[in-house]
């Protein structure tokens, strides 16, 4: 039976000098012999746990070593069992040859810089979509404005959990951005450095410490009620038709929950009888939407050509707008919004329209839907949402509006 374990053993030169450190091999044993396969580090004896097979906590750097001897532990399992996989025999020099053959050709490898990949994996990654390829590139451009604010120089050893905080004061506190907005960075770079890591190209792993992590708060993002979606389709703006085809694509979005880089671009080949199909340019996913009937008033008030629908204008152009459009609707009651920027609380109130969104109209389909009574299932299938967590995020009802729910429902199920 093969078996892998770490021993420390001590080199000839370190025998020579009477050092107190000792090589850390990786003992692979087939049919009761063994060979050595050298980890390429050195350790005090007084540091290493034999029991545990793990570097203890007191050596400095404990949780980076003990994370790469876990990958080359893993290394040598995959050879082993990928030969019994195939019926082979996994001996001690085939196992030992195909191991330094895999770290030879790792390192026959184009060497990156950290900022030379992450522009690799962003332009020939096919999963990344064009609007997650900007926030990437955006995320790259915070790391090169922290570079200078801290006089470092990035690269793969510089992620560990150190540069961590360092660089969530520098995000909170200097720039003054959002907990949730340093949650996605971090989201990003940890998706950039795993894609290197599993390529071969990056062997520190730092950036894999526990506290090394993505954070997301609650935020109190508007919806727009029935209510107020009326009020802004009841606004006259006739006169200014530039305004009047920014309303009418908003409320398109509202009554069909697709995501401002979707319902701008719906084109006439996607209604097909009561339905909107497309595939959705985020997640790829299909969707199949039934046309309610603000979206079919608006279909019929462009008319030009059959299933015709409002001119789309860029998302900063639309944002712009739709915030003086629901000014002019009266929605202006004012909103509380809290974020936390890193760990102070900032509480600002807001007149509602000032935080109206192209975003906004996929937030209210989902919330009024639910309101309506619709499971929520099947608003899934239509928002493309493949969790509940994910899409319970978009339901926002006041405490109020709960109760007034629940009352509802209590009446429906006496």
């Amino acid at each position: 039976m093969a078996t892998i374990k770490f021993v420390l053993n001590k080199l000839q030169h370190q025998v020579k000098s009477k050092s107190r450190e000792s090589g850390i091999f990786l003992r692979y044993t087939h049919q009761k012999k063994y060979i050595l396969i050298s980890a390429q580090k050195n350790i005090d004896e007084k540091y290493w746990d034999n029991k545990n097979q793990i570097v203890k906590r007191s050596y400095p750097g404990s949780d980076r070593l003990n994370i790469y001897l876990k990958m080359l532990r893993q290394r040598l399992e995959d050879i082993v069992n990928g030969l019994m996989i195939e019926g082979e025999n996994p001996t001690r020099e085939l196992v030992k040859h195909l191991y330094n053959k895999g770290r030879e050709e790792r390192e026959k490898k184009k060497i990156y810089t950290f900022f030379e990949y992450a522009d690799h994996y962003i332009k020939n990654d096919k999963k990344i979509s064009a609007g997650t390829k900007k926030s990437y590139n955006t995320v790259l451009n915070k790391l090169r404005e922290y570079e200078e604010y801290a006089h470092v120089k990035l690269d793969w050893s510089s992620f560990d959990i150190d540069f961590y905080y360092d660089f969530f004061e520098f995000y909170t506190g200097i720039q003054e951005l959002t907990n949730n907005g340093f949650g996605k960075v971090i989201k990003n770079i940890k998706a950039i450095l795993n894609d290197a890591t599993t390529n071969g190209y990056n062997s520190c792993l730092s950036y894999q410490h526990k506290g090394f992590k993505t954070v997301r708060e609650s935020v109190s993002n508007v919806y727009l009620n029935e209510d107020e979606l009326q009020k802004i389709m009841d606004v006259d703006l006739s006169s200014q038709p530039n305004l009047e085809n920014i309303r009418d694509l908003f409320i398109f979005g509202c009554y069909t929950g697709l995501r401002y880089s979707d319902f701008s671009k719906v084109k006439p080949e996607n209604i097909i009888g009561e339905t909107i199909r497309i595939k959705t340019q985020k997640t790829g996913e299909s969707v199949v939407i039934p046309l309610m009937e603000p979206v079919k008033i608006i279909m019929e008030k462009y008319h030009r050509n059959p299933n015709s629908l409002p001119k789309s204008c860029s998302n900063q152009t639309m944002n712009k707008y739709i915030k003086k459009i629901g000014k002019l609707a009266g929605i202006n009651n004012m909103e509380l919004k809290i974020r936390n920027k890193g760990k102070e609380r900032v509480e600002e109130r807001f007149p509602k329209y000032e935080l109206i969104s192209t975003h906004t109209a996929r937030r209210s389909y989902a919330t009024n839907m639910f309101k309506r009574g619709i499971p929520e299932r099947m608003i899934m299938k239509i928002t493309g949402h493949r969790t509940e967590a994910a899409f319970s995020s978009y339901i926002k009802v006041s405490e109020d509006e709960n109760a007034e729910l629940m009352l509802k429902y209590l009446e429906q199920n006496v």
